[in-house]
């Protein structure tokens, strides 16, 4: 009896043991997918939102949470030849509005801009920014601003929010540069595409 009693002991305790270590192993394994592939941390979407459950299963459509990718010509080729054309929808139409109105100090660039193409820019920004969108993520962006008007889209508080996980270092990877190389981490960002599932953060 005591022999039984012993073999039924030390098979539960290697039980414990073994369910223990296994979940161990789970949780390690799931944070490195988190901190390699930046998961959750770069997504407009909130800590607990699943607005994008069902388009995340492989469906890269455009949709209600999504943004719009640039269709002007005129502003691909002014500012797109510099830098990423950043979608509008980033930015309400008074920040826009401000970083035209000083393009001779472009963040620490003088840009001369032709006024036929500036109001051409103007109007295609204004119409396509984040206060007149309908998608969800442009709504979060102008709820977290509170009325402000910035210059930058990392200095919009759902941007830093969503980038908060993120450690200076990998920002600052030859291979991303600098927080607002989108197109670093985001491969589908000008499609409008910022969902987690598709971001890709470079070694």
């Amino acid at each position: 009896m005591k022999r039984r009693n012993k073999i039924i002991f030390f098979l539960a305790f290697f039980f414990i043991i073994s369910l223990g270590g296994l979940l161990v192993l789970v949780f390690v394994d799931q944070d490195r997918h988190n901190e390699g592939n930046g998961h959750h941390w770069l997504s407009f979407a909130d800590d607990n939102d699943e607005e994008d459950n069902g388009k995340r299963k492989g469906d890269a459509s455009l949709g209600d949470s999504d943004f719009k990718p640039v269709t002007s010509l005129a502003y691909k080729t002014t500012c797109g030849g510099c830098h990423m054309a950043y979608l509008p929808e980033l930015l309400p139409g008074p920040s826009w509005e401000k970083i035209l109105n000083q393009a001779e100090d472009h963040f620490g660039e003088k840009i001369t801009l032709d006024s036929k193409v500036r109001e051409e820019l103007l109007k295609y920004l204004r119409e396509n920014a984040a206060d007149r969108s309908s998608a969800k993520k442009a709504g979060k962006i102008l709820g977290s601003l509170e009325g402000k008007t910035p210059l930058r889209i990392t200095e919009v508080p759902a941007f830093r929010k969503k980038h908060r996980k993120i450690s200076p270092e990998i920002f600052n990877r030859k291979t991303i540069g600098s927080l607002s190389n989108c197109a670093a981490c985001h491969p589908k960002a000008d499609q409008g595409n910022f969902n987690e599932d598709y971001v890709v953060i470079p070694q």
